[in-house]
């Protein structure tokens, strides 16, 4: 399986691709839920749509970083190759997606959303090598009405904060925040969920309360 973050190609100086293992981030932060088996996934990229007066718009991406909350503002921070292209067309006040888009060995494709965000800042940045662009967003969340109970796999630390726990761990399709967490036998809600996903590297972290 190959994941890259970039599906619409575009020109720029010292190009690369966002490759990435075998990886499952994959957030359904929407009300409906997709099903993925990772057994079949052929290929899977990470891209970037914005909503604008014109239509949708759908950009490549280098990485991205967002911050899943549902007791205040949730953020998603883009990094976007060549984004000077964007200049004019990304603005403050749009709307922004990022989707996990998965083609099977059957050829069926299946986009899931992972976080959403109205932006709040677009920064176009231009070197002798190279131009980018960030885009900065937040977005509330509602709590959700029925809670789903999840585990999560390949636990890779846990540290304690008084009552609050803080995991680190395999990432997991399903989980949201104020759904609830199991670990040592202790239900826990999750509060906060950072995902950073990036070259070949990705980082799930959750805090969570007691329940």
């Amino acid at each position: 399986m190959i994941d890259t973050a970039c599906s619409l190609s575009i020109s720029y100086k010292n190009e690369r691709a966002l490759v990435f293992g075998e990886l499952e981030i994959s957030y359904a932060l929407s009300n409906r839920r997709t099903i993925i088996d990772t057994a079949r996934e052929l290929r899977v990229t990470y891209v970037v749509d914005v909503a604008t007066t014109a239509g949708t718009l759908r950009i490549p991406m280098q990485s991205f970083q967002t911050n899943l909350r549902s007791d205040a503002l949730s953020t998603l921070v883009v990094f976007v190759p060549g984004g000077t292209a964007y200049k004019g067309k990304v603005l403050a006040g749009q709307m922004m997606f990022v989707y996990r888009a998965v083609k099977f060995t059957d050829g069926t494709e299946i986009e899931t959303e992972i976080s959403r965000a109205k932006i709040t800042d677009v920064t176009p940045s231009l070197s002798p090598n190279k131009s980018t662009m960030t885009i900065s967003g937040t977005y509330e969340y509602a709590k959700p009405a029925s809670p789903k109970s999840i585990s999560l796999s390949n636990i890779k630390y846990v540290a304690f904060y008084g009552d609050e726990v803080t995991i680190r761990s395999n990432t997991n399709s399903d989980l949201q925040p104020g759904d609830i967490v199991n670990y040592d036998g202790t239900d826990y809600v999750a509060m906060n969920i950072y995902m950073g996903v990036e070259i070949s590297t990705s980082e799930l972290e959750v805090r969570c309360a007691p329940r």
